[in-house]
């Protein structure tokens, strides 16, 4: 860009940018119009997974909109809570587990077995790809779900239950 343009530099980063601007909304209107279900998660495989150290005790929505409910159980073999909220495409819902949980309580995301301090945005977006492709080639998947968790107590709930999820 010649620094003598009559375009100021602001002009050119809009015009250069002016694709994604109309590509993205576009995007998001097919996917609202598209009649899909809003995601859900089946907490069944993750208590059965994991019954011989957690008890449920209940769950709650989050929101009044979207798929944010919380389960909570507790530790059968010491004193520890764990809170976990399923995350659907990014860390958005994580907040409410912050929000809510007060005291000593470590939060984290658990993916594929391993504990996170954050949404491990590339892992999930580079699986994602993945699947949509063994999908478009037949392949059966398994898909697991990031969780966010607020844990309490030193049961190392989280640990467990990444362990458990692999087994699912």
């Amino acid at each position: 860009m010649p620094s003598h343009s009559l375009i100021p530099t602001h002009y050119w980063l809009l015009l250069a940018l002016s694709p994604a601007l109309a590509i993205a909304p576009a995007t998001r209107v097919l996917k609202i119009t598209a009649g899909n279900a809003p995601p859900s998660f089946d907490y069944r495989s993750l208590i059965q997974a994991s019954e011989h150290f957690l008890t449920s005790i209940g769950s709650i929505a989050a929101a009044n909109l979207g798929p944010y409910t919380i389960a909570g159980f507790k530790a059968k073999n010491c004193l520890g809570n764990i809170a976990i909220l399923p995350l659907f495409r990014n860390a958005e819902g994580a907040h409410i587990l912050r929000l809510l949980a007060q005291g000593e309580v470590t939060h984290g995301v658990i993916y594929k077995g391993m504990i996170y301090s954050q949404f491990p945005q590339l892992n999930y977006t580079v699986s994602q790809l993945k699947i949509k492709i063994k999908t478009a080639f037949g392949l059966k998947n398994k898909v697991l779900q990031p969780l966010a968790f607020a844990e309490t107590g030193n049961c190392q709930l989280a640990k467990n239950l990444a362990m458990a999820q692999i087994k699912q």
